[in-house]
């Protein structure tokens, strides 16, 4: 698994440990987040953490998470109620209230 790579440097960091247990891999910071709605939920723009579901990567599975908006919204802290061994940087993070789809965001190191 890529568990971690230096652009600047030109080396990429592989492991076979990656869901091993140091790594809860519940927990990271979403930058660069676009509103469909051209602005977050109006409890997390209030500055509170949000209740959401939160994908990442493609199929159907979602993750029960707290969402803390950072930056007015342009970023977020969010809090998994489980793991998820494969978060990565630079993954989309999809934000949803229900069935509809609030926005996204990349998946910063930041938290990892």
């Amino acid at each position: 698994y890529v568990v971690r790579k230096e652009m600047d440097s030109n080396v990429l960091f592989v492991s076979r440990e990656y869901a091993s247990a140091d790594k809860p891999r519940n927990a990271f910071h979403a930058d660069a987040i676009n509103w469909i709605g051209g602005a977050p939920p109006p409890a997390g723009a209030a500055g509170e953490p949000t209740p959401l579901r939160v994908k990442v990567r493609h199929g159907a599975a979602s993750h029960e998470a707290s969402v803390s908006l950072l930056d007015g919204g342009a970023r977020a802290h969010v809090s998994l109620a489980g793991r998820d061994k494969g978060l990565a940087p630079g993954q989309f993070a999809a934000f949803y209230d229900g069935p509809v789809c609030l926005g996204s965001g990349v998946i910063s190191e930041e938290g990892l």
